[in-house]
C-alpha cells in the first residue's frame, strides 16, 4: 500500500520485511516487483528496473510489470535500451498503449505521470 500511496521508502522497508518472511516462491516475484515500484515511486529508476527484472525473471508470466521497467530504463536516459525493451513488451502485449498502462494501477498521479513519460520516451503508442 505504501508504494501505491507514493511512500517509496516505507514501501521498501515493508517489502524487505516481506522478503525475509517469505524467502521463496510462490509470491516472492510479486515482492520483487513491488520493490521495483517502490523505487520507481522514489525516482530511483535504475534500482526500479533491476528489481522488476528480477521479478519477471523469477516468474515470466508477470511480464506486465515490464511496463514499469521500460519506463524506468527510459528515465535513466538509456533510450536505446528502453526502446528495445518496449518493442519486446509490445510483442507480448500488442494492444498496449501508454493510455492503457496509465490506467492499470492505482499509483499516485506523479508515479503515473512518470510512467507515461518513460513509456513515451521508449516509443510506445499513446492510444
Amino acid at each position: 500500500m505504501s508504494a501505491y500511496l507514493g511512500d517509496g521508502d516505507d514501501a521498501i522497508r515493508e517489502l524487505t520485511t516481506a522478503l525475509h518472511l517469505m524467502p521463496f516462491e510462490p509470491l516472492r516475484h510479486i515482492t520483487f516487483i513491488g520493490m521495483g515500484c517502490a523505487h520507481f515511486a522514489a525516482e530511483r529508476y535504475g534500482q526500479a528496473a533491476r528489481w522488476i527484472e528480477s521479478g519477471v525473471e523469477a516468474y515470466p508470466q508477470s511480464y506486465w510489470a515490464q511496463r514499469v521497467a521500460v519506463a524506468a530504463v527510459a528515465l535513466t536516459g538509456a533510450r536505446a535500451e528502453a526502446s528495445r525493451m518496449g518493442r519486446h513488451l509490445v510483442r507480448k502485449e500488442p494492444l498496449l498503449t501508454i493510455s492503457g498502462a496509465r490506467q492499470a494501477w492505482p499509483f499516485t498521479p506523479r508515479f503515473i505521470s512518470c510512467l507515461g513519460d518513460g513509456l513515451a520516451i521508449a516509443g510506445l503508442p499513446h492510444a
